[in-house]
């Protein structure tokens, strides 16, 4: 997870100063919905490889169906609006609360590939040997 960590900090550096101008308008932004929605506006494939290591020797995405496409592009955005929630958490006062998020992030990884909504998506990566790390 370190590897999202990285890529989001990149988009949305924290602390006052945006040096991405694209990114200021959502850098103190809260709501799931519209982080969801600029995640899915920047998804690059590079970046989901590099986060995704681990399946992207396995999976190609302009070779992949549609829906393969777009399982992608929900996997990268909804961990992308969790990890940057995360890091919104400021580390020296609220330690506790981010430590406890975090948890719930994993969890969440961990549970996603149970998702009805994404059955048939994880049941054909399955079977080609693609499995997320744990945690």
């Amino acid at each position: 997870m370190d590897r999202i960590i990285q890529v989001v900090e990149e988009v949305l550096p924290p602390g006052e100063k945006y040096t991405n101008q694209r990114a200021e308008p959502l850098a103190r932004e809260r709501d799931p919905a519209r982080l969801f929605r600029y995640f899915c506006s920047i998804f690059d494939v590079s970046k989901f490889n590099y986060v995704f290591s681990w399946a992207a020797a396995k999976v190609d995405y302009s070779r992949s169906t549609a829906r393969g496409q777009w399982y992608m592009k929900q996997v990268w955005a909804n961990v992308a609006v969790q990890v940057k929630l995360y890091l919104d958490i400021d580390p020296e006062t609220e330690s506790q609360l981010r430590s406890g998020f975090w948890n719930e992030i994993v969890q969440w990884w961990d549970a996603m590939v149970q998702d009805p909504h994404y059955a048939c998506v994880v049941q054909y990566h399955s079977s080609r040997g693609i499995s997320p790390p744990s945690g």
